[in-house]
């Protein structure tokens, strides 16, 4: 699969970004973008659902450190989502597990929000 698809719905107050696809360089942009329309919509309790995500580059990972600190200054927080052993192996190494809570289900990184 080339490029990226991106379905945001929110759900008990939680916004869930659905990512398929690859996230690299070229599509780091249209992530970011995706992120910043969900920010000016005030929703900063964000799930990343990386079920049906290939790779992430440095670019993606970038894009989600960026974002997370605006998140957090807001009283919101990024959590991450169903993430294939494959891109769960390149989350650990950089030290993205100490910066990023991740769950094995959307519904777990759902509910780690509390109540809303």
């Amino acid at each position: 699969m080339d490029g990226i698809q991106i379905n945001v719905v929110t759900e008990n107050a939680v916004t869930v970004m659905k990512i398929r696809g690859v996230i690299d360089a070229g599509t780091a942009v249209e992530l970011e973008k995706s992120l910043e329309h969900v920010f000016q919509e005030k929703k900063y309790r964000l799930v990343l659902d990386l079920s049906e995500v290939e790779y992430i580059s440095s670019a993606g990972w970038g894009v989600f450190t960026a974002s997370l600190k605006g998140t957090r200054a807001q009283g919101g927080d990024i959590r991450m989502a169903a993430m294939a052993s494959e891109i769960g192996e390149l989350f650990d190494p950089p030290g993205f597990s100490g910066v990023f809570e991740s769950f094995p289900t959307v519904a777990e990184g759902i509910k780690s929000f509390g109540q809303a």
